[in-house]
């Protein structure tokens, strides 16, 4: 069964919008480097259509920085699965529709593919499966900023969930990369 990795950038206060955040050639290392580990990609439809509206283009671009170019192939390459209750028309390659009930196609959906299913973004999504604890590992990369944007991180998560703190890296950007498991879930050697 894959395990299920959340990854999400989010101010200090909790904003976890698209526009406060610190895209450097760090930070694009990282999440090159969990593309590279992850057998397919999860979104939820509003963070698809927002990577969907600059990332394939951004894969030919002669105008934009080499690392954001290779970043932007790579999301290309990877299968990408989009949790969405209406009609997804795309051309981009590799991207596939699930349109039944959220706990129903993900547990399919992890069962199928094994390795690394990595969610990018997505807060509305994975608060839905962390409410449902089907969340094995959460990377947070705490910007540096104080921000009043929506949406919120798990803001519809009910209840208390307690995490273990397993690593804590410093950018150079001053965002912080928390990684964390939830505690009882099992372990996974190849995370």
């Amino acid at each position: 069964m894959a395990t299920l990795i959340h990854s999400i950038n989010a101010t200090i206060n909790g904003s976890c919008s698209h526009a406060d955040v610190v895209a450097d050639a760090e930070h694009h290392a990282y999440a090159a480097d969990l593309l590279a580990s992850a057998e397919a990609l999860l979104f939820g439809r509003t963070t698809f259509d927002l990577f969907a509206g600059f990332w394939p283009q951004a894969a030919s671009s002669r105008e934009l920085p080499a690392h954001i170019v290779a970043f932007g192939r790579q999301l290309g390459d990877a299968r990408k699965y989009v949790m969405s209750g209406r009609e997804l028309v795309t051309d981009w390659s590799n991207t596939f529709r699930l349109a039944g009930s959220l706990e129903a196609e993900v547990a399919n959906l992890r069962r199928r593919i094994g390795g690394k299913l990595v969610i990018f973004g997505s807060p509305g999504l994975a608060a839905s499966l962390a409410g449902a604890n089907q969340i094995d590992e959460y990377h947070v990369l705490v910007q540096p900023f104080i921000a009043h944007a929506s949406p919120r991180l798990f803001e519809s998560v009910t209840g208390r969930r307690r995490l273990h703190l397993t690593s804590a890296v410093p950018l150079a950007s001053g965002v912080v990369l928390l990684k964390y498991r939830p505690e009882g879930h099992r372990l996974d050697a190849r995370t």
